[in-house]
């Protein structure tokens, strides 16, 4: 669904399609096609999925902390013959040093290269996993190193065009991973979500949902 006719606040995001070696380790229950199997027909130039856009925080109250954003941009390729799709991802959130709420962590970029596993639920938001890379946006001496985040978990709706679904909503983007390293055996993860999943500006697009495998539904608890 297109919320503006041009992608702003995306700053120094680069899509550059490219297909990594390492595949995500956190498969999905998936439902086989028809005929038994998880391949379908790809032509070439097919886009599985793509887009880009952001989401806003406002302003916090009088003097409050400053209004920022979060921005992202991807783009989901077919792999024919491979579990998988290429997934290329970039992702920013805009945190200022010092304009930081307790607990909120500072601006970082997420890379993402890799093969994504993944499927389709049945409200048609679909459920990507793959590993990636953190960089924290500090500068100087001090500045952390690159971090390697081994599952990213990705969730994405193209809820359809203008006029076309009345009732259907901005389009839909959230992600999230635990930041690295681990804590101390006890400790809960620290978890990374990226904040309500309706874009406030941007655009999805889910070309060929054909291509993603249905999720199955989750088992019934034991008696």
């Amino acid at each position: 669904m297109r919320r503006s006719p041009q992608i702003r606040g995306i700053a120094g995001i680069v899509l550059a399609i490219g297909l990594s070696a390492c595949a995500a380790g956190n498969d999905l229950p998936v439902a086989p096609d028809s005929d038994g199997s998880l391949a379908a027909d790809v032509a070439d130039g097919d886009e599985v999925a793509s887009g880009g856009g952001w989401i806003e925080f406002p302003s916090i109250g009088p003097g409050g902390r400053e209004r920022h954003h979060h921005s992202f941009a991807f783009t989901l390729q077919p792999s024919e013959g491979v579990r998988g799709f290429p997934l290329n991802l970039q992702y920013v959130d805009h945190h200022a040093i010092g304009n930081l709420a307790p607990g909120e962590p500072n601006g970082f970029g997420l890379h993402i290269n890799a093969l994504a596993t993944g499927c389709r639920h049945g409200d048609g938001v679909v459920e990507m996993h793959a590993p990636g890379v953190q960089r924290p946006h500090q500068t100087g001496r001090n500045r952390p190193g690159p971090s390697w985040i081994p599952d990213v978990a990705i969730r994405f709706k193209d809820s359809a065009e203008p006029g076309s679904s009345p009732g259907a909503g901005p389009d839909r983007f959230h992600l999230e991973f635990d930041f690295q390293p681990p804590p101390p055996p006890g400790q809960p993860p620290n978890r990374y979500g990226s904040g309500p999943e309706e874009i406030s500006g941007g655009n999805i697009q889910l070309a060929r949902p054909d291509l993603i495998p249905r999720c199955l539904p989750p088992p019934p608890p034991l008696p």
